[in-house]
């Protein structure tokens, strides 16, 4: 996580990178912040506003249910910090 909060993510299926801005819960914050690059998790997220790769990170693993049908299936994604 940067300095201003943002989450970079590989999603692997796809081969494309997104940036997670927002998060559910200050805890989901917490966790995703505390991620060593590399790590490889499911995280479900939606996207934020109509045309920016800019994200919201909704839950990791089973914390809650998937919000494919806003903004795109489930990712698992390799957080790390973005420059």
């Amino acid at each position: 996580m940067n300095d201003h909060g943002t989450t970079t993510v590989e999603r692997c299926a796809a081969n494309e990178t997104r940036h997670v801005c927002a998060y559910a819960t200050p805890d989901l914050r917490r966790r995703l912040a505390g991620c060593p690059d590399g790590e490889t998790l499911l995280l479900s997220m939606s996207r934020i506003g109509g045309r920016a790769n800019v994200w919201r990170a909704a839950a990791v693993g089973d914390d809650g249910p998937s919000e494919a049908g806003a903004g795109g299936p489930d990712a698992d994604g390799r957080p790390r910090a973005s420059s």
